[in-house]
């Protein structure tokens, strides 16, 4: 079974670059140097990894960055997506080429009150070396 992938940046140079793959064809290798699941932390706080993703599944990606306030003002929105669709197989994850520190960081400041990291119910990926990006 393959997986299939939706992508959402639309503004994002990169998604042109998969213009080839038809509707309905085998999507391309997700190449992570750091997954994140964010609602699955261990005692002291740190982020548990995911390493290993299941085919079957609608995966939503999104490209973002720290510095993107849309991209920012889309959280509450992909979390939402994650929420309702989760159990029909739907899976969100947002990538960033920023460091897995600065990612973290990021993850820990708060947004109108709420931490980010909160927000954030999904899985968050830093793609440092840019390698699903190209």
């Amino acid at each position: 079974m393959h997986t299939t992938f939706v992508f959402l940046a639309a503004s994002f140079a990169g998604v042109s670059a998969y213009a080839h793959t038809p509707i309905g064809g085998v999507a391309p290798p997700i190449e992570v140097e750091h997954w994140i699941k964010v609602q699955d932390l261990d005692r002291s706080g740190a982020f548990i990894p995911t390493t290993e993703l299941d085919t079957g599944i609608v995966r939503v990606i999104d490209f973002w960055a720290t510095w993107c306030k849309p991209c920012i003002a889309s959280f509450d929105h992909l979390s939402e997506i994650q929420k309702e669709f989760s159990s029909e197989g739907v899976e969100v994850i947002a990538l960033t080429e920023e460091s897995l520190p600065h990612c973290v960081r990021f993850m820990h400041q708060s947004n109108d009150g709420v931490d980010q990291n909160a927000r954030m119910t999904f899985t968050v990926g830093c793609d440092t070396d840019g390698s699903t990006a190209d």
